[in-house]
């Protein structure tokens, strides 16, 4: 995931960047919200369930939004120049 959506994640459940990064790989690794929440508050400084779940949610929604925008994961200059020409990432 990309450092901006981990920053703007952070700041949204008023935690770190690298807690967010910890419970999105432990997402990736299957973990589950419970799980995280009670036995790997050494990965993630002891969040609750509440800002873990709260982490799932924007990481997904970033993760929706970036499959959405192929041009900005391309590095491209945005929605204008996507438009302008044929998109292909």
């Amino acid at each position: 995931m990309q450092d901006i959506y981990i920053k703007a994640i952070a700041e949204k459940a008023s935690c770190r960047s690298w807690q967010v990064e910890n419970c999105i790989q432990l997402f990736e690794e299957g973990s589950t919200i419970p799980f995280i929440s009670r036995y790997r508050k050494e990965r993630t400084g002891g969040l609750d369930e509440v800002a873990i779940a709260e982490i799932r949610h924007w990481s997904e929604a970033y993760a929706e939004l970036d499959k959405r925008t192929p041009c900005r994961r391309a590095g491209r200059d945005g929605p204008s120049s996507c438009a302008s020409r044929a998109c292909t990432a």
